[in-house]
């Protein structure tokens, strides 16, 4: 398959992983990058020793939905900055005229953002493990099919926030964005259907919102919702698949015609420069 070998096996931007990692722990802002990362190990030490305490009584399926709802925040803010950020530090030029195509750029960023997910997750599997351990009375089957619904649901947003990095002129542009999007879509628009149609709006809710659907798998008294239990999720994982993959592709057209839009879209600082002059 030629298509893995470019984008995948012997694609030269995977460096872009090995590239995050460092701008994540060192680089100008090195000091305050480790000194959030202790932080965040502190608080983290602080949730996993508690969850340990009480594992036997905690359904893992929650901690699932804990995940999912942080990494909805999360995930933005990681991948904002991966086009966007390049072209304000003005070394998108440069990484146009690299011997890579327009979907190597595209999906080395993707995985490198993909990567950085990666350990936040099996930071997180770590709780979960314990609980399913724990835990008599804990359906593992239903525990795996959430993790899995949580894990397409956020390369979904990956993908989604890579396309708006992509369309922003900054960082900050493009995280504003990508939260207003994902605030509106998964926060706004729920409440509105909830509030509106009631009855209807909840079920309605409970097979298509992710976080819904992850509140319904700890439900054991809805007998009627037991035949969904299986297949809605699987419906979830399907549909972030299709989208994240139409979002990787829609990002490639887009760096393909950044040369056409960098020629009307000024830079970020040219209204400094031009009072500078």
């Amino acid at each position: 398959m030629n298509w893995w070998s470019e984008l995948v096996s012997d694609n030269p931007m995977l460096i872009e992983i090995s590239r995050y990692r460092r701008r994540m722990l060192s680089g100008r802002e090195g000091g305050g990058n480790r000194a959030v990362l202790v932080l965040l190990l502190v608080f983290y030490t602080l949730i996993l020793v508690t969850i340990l305490r009480f594992s036997r009584d905690i359904d893992p399926i929650w901690i699932i939905e804990f995940q999912t709802g942080l990494f909805t925040l999360l995930l933005p803010v990681m991948a904002a900055g991966a086009i966007a950020g390049e072209r304000e530090r003005r070394t998108w030029d440069i990484l146009l005229t690299a011997p890579v195509t327009k979907a190597q750029i595209v999906v080395g960023k993707f995985m490198a953002i993909l990567a950085g997910y990666g350990l936040f997750l099996v930071a997180c599997g770590l709780m979960v493990v314990s609980c399913m351990i724990a835990n008599p009375n804990v359906r593992i089957g239903l525990t795996l099919s959430a993790e899995l619904l949580s894990t397409t649901f956020a390369i979904m947003l990956i993908a989604l926030s890579l396309f708006v990095s992509a369309r922003s002129r900054t960082t900050f542009a493009a995280i504003g964005a990508c939260v207003g999007l994902i605030f509106t879509i998964y926060g706004a628009v729920p409440i509105f259907i909830g509030a509106l149609f009631e009855r209807t709006g909840a079920d309605f809710l409970e097979l298509s919102y992710p976080f819904a659907t992850l509140a319904k798998l700890t439900d054991t008294s809805d007998v009627k919702w037991d035949h969904f239990r299986w297949t809605v999720p699987l419906c979830h994982d399907a549909i972030y698949l299709l989208l994240a993959a139409a979002m990787l592709v829609a990002t490639t057209v887009t760096v393909r015609k950044m040369e056409e839009i960098k020629d009307f879209m000024p830079e970020p600082d040219a209204k400094v420069g031009k009072a500078r002059a």
